[in-house]
């Protein structure tokens, strides 16, 4: 008993710095885990923002009605410069949403891959992606690849 507490009276002053060093240890853990928790969420309001913009545009602009119509005659109608860009735009909002998911600022939907597949059958958004296609990332392609790929049943394109 006598060599502990010795020890602690030699020692005291490291042994309260050690104690002192790991809380705030502990604490820059927490506050880190907490600023991550939300970035994540201003990522999610961001790209929901984003998402409720594109699509708000496809309901008041008249012009872009034909976007996701089934049956459209491409032939004698060609993609207009409009549509054309509204797609790419949500392409890139696909892209931008891929690589937050991919990198874990924001969680994997469930049913990303039907949307997709639902989204690129379209007659338009199939020929814009077509078009487009060799200009983006591998890894994004190879996902919509995957999506388009995958079973009704498959709601996840890993």
């Amino acid at each position: 008993m006598e060599t502990i507490a010795s020890w602690l009276a030699t020692n005291w002053f490291g042994l309260v710095q050690t104690g002192a060093i790991f809380a705030v240890v502990l604490l820059l853990r927490q506050a880190i885990l907490r600023d991550a928790r939300i970035r994540q969420i201003g990522n999610s309001i961001q790209l929901t923002e984003q998402h409720r913009t594109l699509w708000e545009r496809l309901i008041s602009e008249k012009e872009l009605s034909r976007v996701l119509a089934e049956k459209v005659n491409l032939s004698r109608q060609p993609i207009t410069q409009t549509e054309e860009m509204f797609v790419v735009f949500l392409i890139l909002h696909l892209s931008d949403s891929f690589y937050a998911i991919e990198t874990g600022f924001y969680p994997r939907p469930e049913g990303i891959a039907k949307d997709v597949k639902q989204l690129f059958s379209l007659p338009i958004p199939k020929r814009v992606w077509k078009k487009v296609r060799g200009f983006q990332d591998a890894a994004f392609v190879q996902f919509v690849d995957r999506c388009l790929d995958a079973q009704e049943s498959d709601s996840r394109a890993t």
